[in-house]
């Protein structure tokens, strides 16, 4: 089952706090190791996914968590989330290539000044891979935009971009996620990217009120990347949606 395998993942000794999505009301995650017997990346082999739509801004830029963004993306988590993360949290996107390749960060450069600007962090997506090779599946732990660069598509281009890393590198067959109960927004936000609520899970938030987390899932394939897939809505399209973020 879903909501049991999960679950156990999520259990596990040794925790790492990651909330499902960047408003800061979501349960502490447990910490989740890629399955030592999870493939290598196979390198070479051209993609046929289109991972970043045309209408992504012009002044937009995807880029891996890299050492150098760790502060900006520490930063971020701190401003909008409650929970607080372990230096481990950070280290492991430095350290374990499939964290890495499946989390990604919107960089966003004021255009129109004298001087050369410099790119700042506004969105992000970390996520990690769970399950065995037969059904394996893309979790996101947190997800974040800073209120002032909403609407503009960043979150959902992120979410298309770590699918088709995901696609490609892992032959992933389904998105997953927990959702607080009374987070409409959040459940509108999955709702409209073709995500179903699955499971449900009582006390799952224990500081909350409701204490239930709901389970999303969307199962994935090379379509969901093409532009009348669930995943690739047009960002401009996805506008009022993001203000969920």
């Amino acid at each position: 089952m879903l909501q049991s395998s999960i679950t156990a993942w999520l259990k596990k000794p040794l925790g790492v706090r990651e909330p499902a999505i960047s408003i800061p009301l979501s349960k502490p995650e447990s910490t989740l190791a890629p399955s030592p017997n999870t493939p290598p990346p196979s390198h070479g082999q051209p993609s046929t996914l289109r991972s970043v739509p045309p209408s992504l801004p012009s002044n937009v830029t995807l880029s891996p968590i890299t050492k150098e963004l760790i502060p900006a993306f520490k930063r971020v988590n701190q401003l909008l989330l409650q929970i607080p993360y372990p230096k481990k949290f950070y280290d492991e996107l430095l350290e374990d290539d499939i964290t890495k390749s499946i989390s990604r960060v919107a960089l966003w450069k004021d255009e129109g000044q004298s001087t050369s600007p410099k790119s700042q962090l506004v969105a992000s997506i970390r996520c990690r891979l769970l399950g065995p090779p037969s059904d394996r599946m893309l979790y996101i732990s947190t997800l974040t935009c800073l209120s002032p660069y909403r609407g503009h598509g960043l979150v959902t281009v992120l979410l298309m971009d770590v699918t088709s890393r995901a696609l490609e590198l892992y032959g992933i067959k389904s998105i997953t996620a927990h959702v607080w109960e009374a987070n409409e927004e959040g459940r509108t936000w999955y709702r409209n990217r073709g995500f179903t609520e699955e499971a449900r899970e009582d006390g799952y938030y224990r500081k909350l009120n409701p204490t239930t987390a709901l389970l999303v899932r969307k199962w994935v394939s090379s379509l969901d990347l093409t532009p009348t897939g669930g995943l690739a809505l047009d960002a401009k399209g996805a506008d009022e949606q993001e203000n969920k973020d």
